[in-house]
């Protein structure tokens, strides 16, 4: 019938603006000297344009509306707490041009349970996961060589971290009081051998579950 597919018509069509961002179009943000200030909010899952800046700022904070977030070849920077109290955030795609991500750049994110820094992230800031309490696996890039002071500290579902071999220095209480966390993995699903590892941070594993 006409209403049927009509009804179709109209899921398709959210299908396709949740897949490819098709209803997020340059006029929902507002960029000042290339850093991402504000965004509308009338899409739930976002599809951020090419070419719009290099950096996130704090454009998406403290919202319930935002479930997804893609963000283009270009981003350079995530500032800090630049995704901070994205309660309903679920699923965050970061590009490889990404180089930094500032302190408590995902705090409290509870809905978050997977993330995937690329190899061009070179440093992470201090408490940048600090309260994401679903998070239960991370990836991070072959380049970051410091895992900072209280980077997952105090994530109770955090079960796995994927790390580079190359890693010199683990901050203080930077995986304490993760119950979960059964170990520590490189991208071949190894356990590293840390063989240029320089220093551990105090209290760096405390009360975790390996």
């Amino acid at each position: 019938s006409a209403i049927k597919k009509a009804e179709l018509d109209r899921e398709k069509a959210v299908m396709a603006a949740r897949l490819f961002g098709t209803s997020t179009t340059r006029k929902n943000f507002t960029v000042e000297n290339g850093v991402i200030k504000k965004y509308d909010r009338t899409i739930k899952d976002v599809v951020v344009p090419k070419g719009l800046g290099k950096v996130v700022g704090p454009a998406f904070q403290n919202t319930d509306r935002i479930n997804s977030i893609v963000l283009p070849e270009g981003i350079e920077e995530i500032q800090k707490q630049a995704f901070g109290w994205c309660r309903n955030l679920k699923k965050i795609t970061i590009p490889q041009t990404v180089k930094s991500i500032k302190n408590e750049a995902f705090i409290d994110c509870p809905r978050l349970r997977r993330i995937v820094l690329p190899d061009s992230v070179r440093t992470v800031g201090i408490d940048a996961f600090k309260g994401c309490s679903s998070l239960e696996r991370v990836s991070m890039g072959s380049k970051i060589k410091v895992v900072p002071d209280y980077l997952f500290s105090g994530l109770e579902s955090l079960r796995e971290v994927i790390v580079s071999q190359d890693i010199k220095e683990i901050g203080r209480r930077s995986f304490a009081e993760c119950p979960e966390l059964k170990g520590l993995y490189t991208a071949e699903n190894n356990t590293p051998t840390f063989h240029k590892l320089e220093k551990v941070g105090e209290r760096a594993f405390y009360h975790c579950g390996s």
